[in-house]
């Protein structure tokens, strides 16, 4: 078994320790399901638990843990290496729950601390029953729906059909946690007969997030110092809907009779393109505009780095958000910290976060109103203000980092007081005998 300690953060807490956390991960990477479990280990550690990650496999030229900078006191330990997560490239799903149950299983027979409180795990539905059957724990299951994250389909019309044992294995689960209102109900459809699930939204105000802006003619060189901004985020995927932002964009520039405002607005398109099929959506995006008479006045970037978005946002008049069913949420989050007004369609996961003209505008995904709300928002700084100071007041009452921290603190202490009473009665037994 090896042990490492990881690197400093920012938020360090000097008490005492109050209670053991074991988060039981399969494999750390530089995946968005890594990057969401180590929010929990962040808030757990900061709210005064010491935090042990215990997981089989460490990818360690390419792992978030250097961009996140975690705690010292949070320990992260290697086991079951020896099992592969696949045979010559079979048996892959076999071999991630043999994986999982043995992680569970070397939990049990060697701890990590005296006495975990509760342990917390993402893993295949066979550890969540061996934890149940064979100790006391508390055990937090994350279902972060792998196998739904299709960027193409529609998350509401998409659900698991699990087997007769992951049915009955789910209830067995003291909290059910997910990272997204989408998947409420998605998880409803899943597991009709599980308990509610709680919904802890993925941290955008940590990390590389935490670092300072850059000059945004370091990402756009001749962008005049005079613009307003309209900035859309998200993948290049049809489901961004993009053509809808160049769309109302177009409208836009028809409607309104200032002509500084014409000449003064500026479309900045951007977004992360890996995949063959995003680099494919990419081109007919680029060839699109070519044909637009305004395409000098928007620029598309290929590649957004955190200090990019971050630059671009906080340079942004509005934030465009156009997609109608996306499952993640970072983008809007990111805007809303940085109490940016947000005018996005209302569909999706948008109508799960933004309260319509309050922190933000959600109109029809029709161009012609997307563009009347774009000019409504953009040519009225009162409206400017007060939406982007409701929106960063709701995100830091429901989605910072001090929010999730003060949420998943007080659902532990809700199960810690009876771990504590089986504990003393364990003791008081083993005294007498």
């Amino acid at each position: 078994m090896d042990s490492i300690n990881a690197y400093n953060s920012e938020c360090n807490f000097t008490g005492k320790k109050q209670h053991d956390i074991v988060i039981l991960h399969d494999r750390i990477s530089r995946r968005t399901e890594d990057r969401y479990i180590f929010n929990f280990a962040q808030c757990l550690e900061s709210s005064g638990f010491d935090v042990t990650i215990v997981t089989s496999e460490i990818d360690e030229k390419n792992n978030w843990v250097n961009d996140i900078k975690l705690s010292d006191n949070i320990k992260i330990e290697k086991r079951v290496r020896w099992i592969p997560r696949h045979i010559l490239g079979f048996l892959r799903s076999t071999m991630s729950t043999y994986r999982s149950l043995c992680l569970a299983l070397s939990v049990l027979f060697k701890a990590p601390s005296e006495k975990p409180c509760v342990i917390f795990l993402d893993l295949d539905l066979i550890a969540l029953f061996a934890l149940k059957a064979f100790s006391k724990h508390k055990v937090f299951y994350i279902e972060q729906f792998r196998a739904l994250k299709n960027p193409e389909a529609c998350y509401d019309q998409l659900y698991l059909v699990p087997n007769l044992f992951e049915a009955r294995w789910i209830k067995m689960a003291d909290e059910v946690i997910v990272q997204s209102p989408a998947f409420v109900d998605t998880f409803r459809k899943s597991y009709p007969s599980a308990a509610e699930p709680k919904v802890m939204m993925p941290l955008v105000d940590y990390g590389l997030w935490i670092e300072p802006g850059i000059n945004i003619n370091r990402i756009i060189p001749d962008l005049s110092q005079q613009c307003l901004l309209f900035v859309a985020l998200g993948k290049f995927r049809r489901t961004s809907n993009f053509r809808l932002v160049l769309d109302a964009f177009e409208d836009m520039l028809n409607q309104t009779d200032d002509v500084y405002f014409r000449q003064k607005s500026h479309l900045i398109v951007a977004g992360n393109c890996k995949l063959p099929e995003e680099k494919k959506y990419y081109q007919l995006f680029v060839d699109r505009l070519k044909k637009r008479w305004f395409a000098a006045q928007v620029t598309i970037l290929r590649q957004i780095p955190t200090i990019h978005v971050k630059t671009l946002l906080i340079e942004a008049s509005v934030v465009l958000h156009s997609s109608r069913n996306d499952i993640s949420s970072d983008y809007l989050l990111e805007a809303m910290s940085l109490g940016k007004p947000i005018v996005a369609v209302n569909k999706g996961i948008a109508t799960k976060i933004l309260e319509n003209r309050i922190t933000g505008v959600l109109v029809e995904p029709q161009a012609h109103l997307f563009a009347a709300a774009m000019i409504k928002v953009a040519s009225s700084p009162h409206i400017q203000n007060f939406l982007g100071e409701m929106a960063k007041d709701a995100f830091n009452h429901k989605y910072s980092f001090d929010s999730f921290s003060r949420r998943i603190f007080n659902l532990v202490q809700r199960h810690i007081l009876p771990v504590e009473k089986i504990m003393l009665s364990d003791t008081a037994k083993e005294e007498i005998n």
